[in-house]
């Protein structure tokens, strides 16, 4: 019995041979399973284009047959049974108003050395969800986005009419007697529904009848919008625009035509026969010619005062000679005195000043720096400013309109705009009068204003069509509004009467705000302070009906008409007297609450209509908001567009 118990060899066979199989069936267990990893990986591939693939046929064809077909083909080609194969459409689980696309795929994976441990077959199971159209087709056109928020909320006789989409909020919706939502079914999220007595549905359809409450969470359709993102990324580029340089200082003999002091007279002659030039005076005008066969002349600073004229080489021949290069270090009219230049290339280095009735400019080039108002160019008594187009401005101090002045830079087509900003962070101030820059009906290919841009009351303010416009500060109108066609990328707010003013006369006709083809971007960046408007990155208030804002129907920015800021927490707010307005296309704040009060109103055009999203929306105190909406548009999805949601 010892020599037994002391044969160390047979103990050690004994234990291998026991354990030694347990291994084995550990290290086949652990293969195996690994495997079916492996498999399950390679098959969730399968799953989801199938998914995929089944709803691009459902959008294409709106056909459940197409789609199990489509569905069962993808799985069959890569090896998979179609009896281990459902495919079903359902509710997407991202936005109940959307359909998806349902693929489970379950095959056996059978289990062989690892039985020896008691390990059993298993069966690996794929599911895919595909979202058709991205929920778009049938999404809703009025939306609050933020479930922390107050959700729709209407008092005090308001109407929200949307009867041919959905209206949703992730919160809850407020619909009391006295208001009225028209819509064709009504989504919220909150713990509890709406309250609707039997006595007072306020929460209708078109015929009356009572609309469909469902409780549902929203997916923001625009986040991933391309167009959207572009915006957001333009905008936030414009924060970087510089305005343009200054140009180098001009030093030359000064120009003083006063006709009255021998003693300036002769250093007038002096002047400018130092460069070519002759000056004659009859009938209150000087008339100034030059030598033609020169192309450059250069002096110092040129007054013109005492209600006179000044004609600056008007009778260059342009044609045959080319236009000339103009170099002063300032022109200026006071005490009435008007001025007039042919087309050239202009570089003013110390500004240009109208103190008279008429400063008239041909088309060319103008270059100028800052002058003793701290503007570039500065016009006022209540005269006629005009530089003819196409024409170049590079304004580093920008453009002060005053006392009444119509001001009219460029004309036509292909004009160019770069303003820095004054002293007082403007770049264009118009006090009062109009400023033109080319017109709505004008276009320009650069627009680039880095500074602020204000406007009073009874004031027009005009700006050129462009792909896009560059706006390095905030815009504070309280006058007439026209805006050409184009992307307006605003770093900050666009205020229309955040204090006072209203619509006024523009181009001759009665304008608060007219955009057609336009898209506003606000950044946010800086944001409305005190009353109505106080927090918000768009506001319009005092006055400003009859507001027509129609986004483009084409192109990158198609059917979006404002767009709030993409990170800071700043809303719109439509109030007092900003009644009748017309929006067309979305009217998108996804982390600001949309308010409209006193008043106000909105709604769409017979052929574009109102999308409203924002955190928060509450129509209070007489508003009404109406859209016609099918369905979303302008959003990435249409029945032909998919996205893999689970």
């Amino acid at each position: 019995m010892s020599s037994i118990l002391n044969d160390e060899n047979g103990g050690v066979a004994i234990i291998a041979a026991i354990i030694l199989p347990i291994m084995i069936g550990f290290a086949a267990l652990a293969t195996e399973y690994s495997y079916s990893l492996t498999k399950q990986i390679e098959q969730q591939r399968v799953t989801d284009v199938a998914s995929y693939a089944g709803a691009l046929a459902y959008g294409k064809a709106t056909s459940e047959a197409a789609m199990q077909a489509s569905a069962r083909s993808i799985a069959e080609l890569q090896g998979m049974p179609a009896g281990n194969v459902t495919v079903s459409l359902v509710t997407s689980p991202r936005n109940a108003a959307a359909k998806a696309v349902s693929v489970v795929v379950s095959s056996p994976q059978p289990i062989y050395l690892a039985k020896v441990v008691g390990a059993l077959d298993v069966t690996i199971q794929t599911t895919s969800l595909a979202e058709i159209g991205s929920g778009t087709e049938e999404a809703a056109c009025i939306i609050a986005l933020d479930s922390a928020s107050t959700g729709i909320t209407m008092s005090g006789g308001t109407t929200l009419s949307a009867p041919e989409c959905t209206i949703a909020s992730n919160a809850t919706i407020t619909s009391p007697c006295g208001t009225s939502i028209i819509t064709k079914q009504a989504l919220y999220n909150s713990a509890s529904a709406p309250e609707q007595p039997e006595w007072c549905r306020s929460i209708q359809k078109a015929d009356k009848s009572p609309a469909p409450i469902v409780k549902a969470a929203t997916a923001d359709p625009l986040e991933s919008h391309k167009g959207v993102l572009a915006a957001y990324a333009s905008v936030k580029d414009t924060a970087n625009l510089k305005g343009p340089a200054p140009p180098g200082a001009v030093r030359g003999s000064d120009l003083d035509f006063n006709p009255w002091d021998r003693t300036k007279r002769e250093a007038l002659a002096t002047a400018l026969a130092g460069q070519g030039c002759t000056a004659a005076f009859d009938n209150n005008t000087w008339t100034v010619t030059c030598d033609a066969s020169r192309d450059t002349f250069t002096f110092g600073n040129l007054l013109i005062e005492s209600s006179l004229l000044l004609e600056f080489d008007l009778n260059r021949d342009i044609a045959r000679k080319g236009a000339a290069n103009y170099n002063f270090t300032s022109i200026k009219s006071q005490s009435g005195g008007n001025y007039r230049f042919p087309a050239g290339t202009y570089v003013v280095s110390a500004g240009i000043t109208m103190g008279g009735s008429e400063a008239r400019f041909g088309a060319g080039r103008f270059q100028v720096g800052k002058g003793p108002c701290g503007f570039s160019i500065c016009g006022g008594n209540n005269g006629i400013m005009s530089f003819a187009g196409p024409s170049v401005f590079e304004l580093p101090a920008g453009i002060l309109v005053s006392g009444g002045l119509d001001a009219r830079l460029g004309g036509g087509d292909r004009n160019s705009y770069r303003f820095g900003m004054s002293q007082t962070g403007r770049a264009i101030d118009v006090q009062s009068g109009s400023l033109i820059l080319a017109g709505a009906k004008g276009s320009a290919t650069t627009f680039e204003i880095a500074g602020r841009i204000e406007t009073g009351g009874g004031t027009c303010l005009a700006l050129p069509a462009v792909d896009s416009h560059e706006i390095n500060g905030s815009v504070n109108v309280q006058g007439a509004l026209e805006l050409g066609a184009g992307a307006y990328l605003i770093d900050g707010y666009l205020g229309l009467g955040q204090s006072s003013g209203g619509a006024s006369t523009c181009n001759g006709r009665t304008t608060s705000l007219l955009a057609n083809n336009v898209t506003l971007v606000l950044s946010g960046k800086e944001r409305m302070s005190g009353g109505a408007c106080d927090g918000t990155a768009f506001c319009a208030s005092a006055g400003y009906n009859d507001m027509v804002l129609v986004s483009p129907t084409t192109g990158t920015y198609a059917q979006l008409a404002v767009l709030g800021p993409a990170k800071v927490k700043a809303g719109a707010t439509l109030t007092g007297g900003a009644g009748g307005g017309i929006i067309a296309g979305a009217f998108y704040f996804p982390n600001g609450p949309i308010r409209m009060d006193g008043g106000a109103s909105a709604s769409g055009t017979a052929s574009d209509c109102l999308t409203m999203i924002g955190s928060a929306i509450t129509v209070a105190g007489g508003t009404s908001a109406a859209t016609k909406c099918k369905k979303l548009l302008g959003a990435t999805g249409s029945k032909n567009s998919v996205k893999l949601v689970r």
